[in-house]
């Protein structure tokens, strides 16, 4: 269930990114600049209203240039792992 919950996040998440950039031609700078109700994804947040995957731990956005990552850190909670 966790990792049905983490890709559905990602997939619906990366869609959103790239309407953004479709709409506004740069990246969003972090996950809040998204327009959640103009999207369509499921995303569950922690206390902080980060976006969080299956495992609770918040996803990992990082641009650079006009490239992005978007990951989960998974169930060891560990880059990479």
């Amino acid at each position: 269930l966790e990792q049905y919950w983490t890709q559905s996040a990602l997939t619906d998440l990366g869609a959103a990114i790239e309407s953004y950039r479709l709409t506004k031609h740069v990246l969003p700078r972090s996950l809040d600049d998204l327009d959640s109700q103009s999207s369509t994804w499921l995303t569950r947040r922690d206390a902080m209203n980060r976006v969080i995957d299956g495992w609770e731990r918040p996803l990992v956005y990082a641009v650079t240039g006009d490239q992005y990552s978007l990951t989960s850190l998974g169930l060891d909670g560990e880059q990479g792992g």
